[in-house]
This record gives structure tokens, sequence and C-alpha cells, in this order.
């Protein structure tokens, strides 16, 4: 059986380990087509006998409405992440024609209301062997990774940060998505007096994000909506201890006792009365969001879709 993985470029972040997984863990023949345009995908969607369009986008919105005839006789599994569903793209998909649809997280499946016969939740993957397991416990430095945006809290996080006390350290890496977070954020934390407590790295490759973490606290996260973050999952892996915003859907990925709602209970958290245990971290990821449970749950699903 062939499976071609179909994304648009830049964008395979999520599905490109996937994909390197199967090939070596499987008897499938993996094709893997990350776009820059849709030219001549006919011809590529018609040699594989299984069709995995990553991100219910602008891609799976094209190939479902306009090779509709093509995508009926194949396997067909679109996996929608979480932003495609805030900005309603899910809408404009023909999924008459997809056989299954997996979702990152149940509150995604929820909020999107798709009712489609065939809808699976299959979480995020971590490959435990990237992110080197060690003993930490309550300091001073907190972690803050991913693209910055207003999708990430960034003014959430300012004023979070700013009510933590004065001995704590905020390392940021990522890169800014657009000037308004940008601009704001470098003008309060001045402002404010944060400055000098603040320490930005910019945008890390993925292979050096483990080190990276490594002489961290905490990992925080500020987001008002997320599908299922792989940063915390990553921060946990490593032994440290997340501080989760309550966004919707929080409380059904990560234990409650790792979530906070107001400022005093995220104070509370960090506080050295506050429980820290690394290696329950690292085994809840182990135990729900490994990369091998992820690639097991892939392959029963295409066994069943292939019955």
């Amino acid at each position: 059986m062939k499976i071609g993985f179909f994304c648009i470029k830049g964008l395979e972040t999520f599905i490109a380990p996937i994909s390197k997984c199967l090939k070596q863990e499987s008897d499938y023949e993996i094709e893997e087509h990350w776009l820059t345009n849709l030219d001549d995908i006919q011809s590529k969607i018609a040699a594989c006998d299984v069709i995995w369009l990553e991100w219910a986008n602008e891609m799976a919105e094209t190939l479902t409405n306009k090779l509709t005839n093509v995508l009926q006789s194949k396997i067909v599994i679109v996996r929608l992440h979480s932003y495609e569903a805030l900005i309603q793209k899910h809408r404009t998909i023909n999924w008459e024609v997809v056989n299954a649809i997996v979702f990152v997280a149940e509150h995604v499946k929820k909020y999107c209301d798709l009712e489609h016969p065939h809808e699976i939740i299959i979480p995020n993957g971590i490959d435990l062997d990237q992110f080197e397991f060690s003993q930490k416990t309550h300091g001073n430095d907190i972690g803050f990774i991913g693209l910055l945006s207003h999708k990430k809290g960034i003014m959430l996080l300012v004023h979070a940060f700013n009510s933590l006390p004065k001995n704590f350290k905020l390392h940021i890496a990522g890169e800014w998505q657009d000037d308004r977070e940008r601009i704001y954020f470098s003008h309060i934390i001045k402002e404010i007096g944060l400055s000098d407590r603040i320490d930005y790295v910019g945008q890390l490759p993925h292979d050096q994000v483990g080190s990276w973490m490594a002489s961290k606290n905490y990992i925080l996260c500020t987001s008002p909506w997320e599908g299922h973050p792989v940063a915390i999952a990553e921060a946990m892996a490593s032994g440290i201890k997340p501080l989760i915003h309550n966004f919707w859907g929080a409380k059904k990925i990560y234990p409650p006792n790792l979530i906070w709602s107001t400022f005093s209970e995220l104070n509370q958290m960090v506080s050295i009365d506050s429980p820290y245990n690394s290696y329950s971290y690292c085994q809840y990821i182990n135990s729900h969001y490994s990369r091998k449970n992820q690639i097991k749950k892939i392959k029963d699903l295409i066994q069943y879709l292939n019955a």
C-alpha cells in the first residue's frame, strides 16, 4: 500500500516525523509531497492508495472540491489541527470525499461539529528520545516558546509574568509573527520595568529546543486557544513543570493541577510549597502522548479504513 502525505511546504513540521516513522516501522510505501503549488497534483494523488492531507486548510479545500472524482477512489484522511476551525476553513472542505477526519483534541472536534461518520482523536506525539529527562525542582527560570502572536496570548504573558516575584526570569524563544504584538511587548516591558528580567533568543531549530529547555524550571503557556500544544508536552518529557493557562479544553489534555486561571493560582504553582514532580510529568507524556502511541493509532486507522 502506498501512502501519500500532502502538505503545504513550510507546514510539514508535525507530519514529517510521522512520515519518517512509518517509513521505518511499517511495510507501507511512503511518498512525501511538501507542496509550493498544485501543479501535477492529480498524477501524484493517482499514484497513491491513501491520501493524507495535513491541515484542513486551502490545500484540502482545493483538492476535495476540484479533484472529487480522483479522490473518490482513494482512502482520504484529513488531519485538522486547530486554527483551521477558528477561521471556519473546515466549512469549505468537501467532506463527502474524505474517509476519516483526524482531530488532535476532543474540544477541537466538538467546536467543529461536523458529524462526519469517521472522526477520530489522535493527539500529537512526542519523540521521547529527543528530550533528555532530568530531575528538576522549583527555581527562577521560566521558558516560553512558540510563534509569538496574539494566538499565544502575548499580552497575558507580560502581565502574568509581572505578577510573579521579582527574582524570576523569563526566557522566550520564537519568531514574531506581526508587529502589533512585538511593538506592544517591547513597549510595555519597559514601562513596567521588566526588560532586565526577560531574555529573548529568537526562533530555535527544533533540534535545539531540548538543550534550550534543559536549564528551565517551568514552561509557561498563556494561549487563549490551543489544539494540542506540543511545547508543553516536550517540556514535561524533559521533567519541567508546566504552567498552563486555562484555555478551553486544557483540562481534558493535561492534569488540572498543572492549570491556572488567575495570577494568584499561577503564583501558588511556582511556590516552593507546591508540588514539583519531574518524573510524573515525563511519565504522563509517555503514557498519553508518546510518538509510539501516535503511530500505533495511525496504523490502526489506516488498517480499519482499508478493511
